[in-house]
């Protein structure tokens, strides 16, 4: 079974690529606020910012028992798509997957959300200095970086795709 894990900044376009990559690949997609609900990840709730808190490893727990689910039901794939998906251990994804966009639409993207302007700041900081490509790389993921300031198109879900058959050729070999 293949498992890709997307993950990047809130708002740089994860759950947009998480969608069209599990429809041109017929793998199951699971979002980040669909494992927070079913396994009571949300340990506590900062009003200032308005989300929640959730502990990382708790969170790639969870990931992975999805991960082994999946591989019972032999799901052919699964897309975990979440700004934490980079915390699953790389030994249980094939590829992780960094979103990316310009600033300037990333904030434009946080304001339609109506997060706050400490919120907003934050997540362009995590942006600028590539909070989730860091740690994905700092964890041993194998990460390629797709910036979605123009969209999502066929080449870039194709290019995709030609990653994630390749880098299974190599495992078998």
């Amino acid at each position: 079974m293949k498992v890709i894990a997307i993950t990047g900044t809130p708002g740089t376009g994860k759950t947009v690529l998480a969608k069209a990559l599990a429809r041109k690949l017929k793998f199951r997609c699971l979002h980040g606020p669909a494992l927070l609900k079913k396994f009571s990840l949300a340990e506590s709730y900062d009003r200032k910012r308005k989300t929640y808190l959730v502990d990382a490893k708790r969170f790639a727990r969870a990931a992975q028992q999805e991960i082994n689910d999946a591989r019972r039901e032999k799901i052919p794939g699964i897309i975990i798509d979440s700004h934490l998906s980079h915390e699953i251990p790389p030994s249980a994804v094939g590829l992780c997957i960094v979103t990316a966009c310009d600033l300037g639409l990333l904030q434009t993207r946080l304001r339609k959300r109506k997060y706050g302007k400490e919120k907003i700041k934050e997540n362009l900081e995590a942006e600028i200095f590539q909070v989730c490509s860091q740690e994905a790389w700092g964890n041993g993921h194998r990460v390629i970086i797709v910036n979605t300031t123009q969209g999502i198109n066929n080449t870039v879900l194709s290019f995709v795709e030609k990653l994630l058959w390749k880098s299974a050729k190599k495992q078998k070999h």
